[in-house]
């Protein structure tokens, strides 16, 4: 019986697949919400499985009733342009 492998990718492809920062994605590990391992070279990765994740809620929430730019939004929590405009294609929040 052969044993299969979880495929893990690094944390900035991950990060990317998610639509969220490396930072975010860094603290959901410290919070414990997404699993990581410590690759031989001291880099840190994540089951591929994990990042079919949704969002977290509460990375969306501290975003909503708060009227700002985009551009505001980079800068004010530290959040790619892109993720951003992910999340308003995606409806997660207004435009």
């Amino acid at each position: 019986m052969a044993v299969q492998l979880e495929r893990v990718i690094p944390l900035p492809e991950a990060a990317t697949r998610m639509g969220i920062s490396v930072a975010a994605l860094t603290r959901l590990v410290s919070d414990g919400m997404i699993r990581a391992v410590q690759l031989p070279d001291g880099s840190m990765a994540v089951s591929e499985q994990e990042t079919e994740q949704d969002i977290p809620q509460e990375e969306i929430d501290k975003l909503r009733g708060f009227p700002i730019s985009v551009k505001q939004a980079v800068e004010r929590y530290d959040i790619p342009e892109q993720t951003l405009r992910v999340w308003i294609q995606r409806k997660y929040i207004g435009s």
